[in-house]
């Protein structure tokens, strides 16, 4: 062996697997997240009923609409209003009922 000369080191010239590996790069396959996708639309429509009802605000005519739409859905909408308000009534009386205890 060699001697060396002061604080060179040895450089190895052996051939090794990993340069001799060929790098291959993957493409990343898109991943769709669907709890931020449906985040997203809900956040999109809410901005789309604030942008609506502030339309309507500026033009004078959102009471005018309301009453519009409701005589035209009144058959429609006054079920779901009783059921909603019915189950509410519901939960409400139960929860401070048990909050009580």
């Amino acid at each position: 062996m060699p001697k060396r000369k002061g604080n060179e080191a040895e450089i190895s010239t052996a051939v090794t697997n990993e340069s001799k590996r060929k790098v291959i790069k993957r493409k990343r396959k898109i991943k769709i997240e669907w709890s931020s996708l449906f985040r997203f639309s809900v956040m999109l429509f809410f901005v789309g009923i604030i942008v609506f009802h502030y339309y309507l605000i500026t033009e004078n005519a959102l009471i005018t609409y309301y009453q519009s739409f409701w005589g035209q859905n009144k058959e429609f909408l006054t079920p779901i209003l009783i059921i909603t308000g019915y189950t509410l009534t519901i939960f409400l009386i139960g929860y401070w009922l048990g909050k009580r205890r």
